[in-house]
């Protein structure tokens, strides 16, 4: 196994995370809400993570079956963990738990919640 490898292809998916949590940033611009610095400094932080890979690991060459297998389940986990940095970051109710349910949640598409009234 070959953790460089590894890891230049979680840099990726952490910059693609990265354009969905922008296009989030994007919309709490337009709408003026309380989510932008929340939302910004996410990014932010998303796309260093991400780039730092790219620029200071080797180039990957192809993926094995059990590199494949890693990073598919590292970058499950990772996009969690950086879902739920927004959340944590605007406060209010959310602890990590909570935080990190909901973004859980979101990313498996299971609809739970934690919060109430989310129609309205």
């Amino acid at each position: 196994m070959r953790p460089h490898v590894i890891i230049r292809y979680i840099g990726l998916v952490l910059l693609f995370n990265s354009a969905f949590i922008f296009v989030s940033f994007l919309i709490s611009l337009y709408n003026r809400d309380a989510g932008q610095l929340p939302l910004l400094f996410s990014f932010l932080l998303t796309v260093l993570w991400g780039l730092f890979p790219l620029v200071f690991v080797p180039k990957a060459t192809n993926l094995s079956n059990k590199e494949g297998y890693l990073v598919v389940v590292l970058s499950w986990i990772l996009s969690c963990f950086i879902g739920s940095l927004p959340l944590l970051l605007y406060g209010g109710e959310f602890t990590f738990t909570k935080a990190l349910f909901e973004s859980v949640s979101g990313y498996t598409t299971t609809g739970a919640s934690i919060l109430s009234n989310v129609e309205a």
